[in-house]
C-alpha cells in the first residue's frame, strides 16, 4: 500500500519477499541519462531498479523544483545538471533502504558500521 507522508515524501511498501515499485511511476529522465546516473550512483547494487531510481531522482527534482526559482519550468539541461550535482550513491542508498531492500542495508552496515558503533558507545 502507497502513503504519502505530510511533507510530501512517498512511501511504498510491499509484501514481505516481492519487490516494491511505485504505484505512480513518472520520470521525464531520457532514457541514456536515467542509466548513467544509475550507473553512477551504483543503483542496482543496493538493489533499486532503473525506474525506481528515476522516481526518487524525478521526486527529488520536483520538490525543489530542480533549484530553480518558483513557477521556472526546467529544461532537460537544467534537470540533468541538478541530477548530476548530487552526490547520486547516497540517494540511491537511502531510498533503498527505505524500501526496505536487504542489500542496501548490508551496504550501509559495511560503510558505517564503525560510525555507529562509536556513536553507540559515545551516548553510554
Amino acid at each position: 500500500m502507497d502513503s504519502a507522508s505530510n511533507s510530501g515524501d512517498l512511501t511504498v511498501s510491499a509484501p514481505a519477499g516481492e519487490p516494491s515499485t511505485p504505484a505512480i511511476l513518472f520520470t521525464d529522465l531520457q532514457p541514456a541519462l536515467l542509466a548513467e546516473l544509475c550507473r553512477t550512483a551504483e543503483a542496482e547494487i543496493c538493489g533499486l531498479t532503473q525506474p525506481e531510481f528515476g522516481q526518487a531522482l524525478t521526486s527529488a527534482g520536483a520538490k525543489t523544483n530542480y533549484n530553480l526559482p518558483p513557477g521556472t519550468e526546467a529544461s532537460p539541461g537544467q534537470k540533468a545538471a541538478f541530477f548530476r550535482s548530487h552526490h547520486l550513491p547516497d540517494l540511491a542508498l537511502a531510498h533503498a533502504c527505505a524500501l526496505g531492500r536487504e542489500p542496501a542495508w548490508e551496504r550501509f552496515l559495511s560503510l558505517y558500521r564503525g560510525a555507529l558503533v562509536r556513536a553507540a558507545q559515545g551516548i553510554t
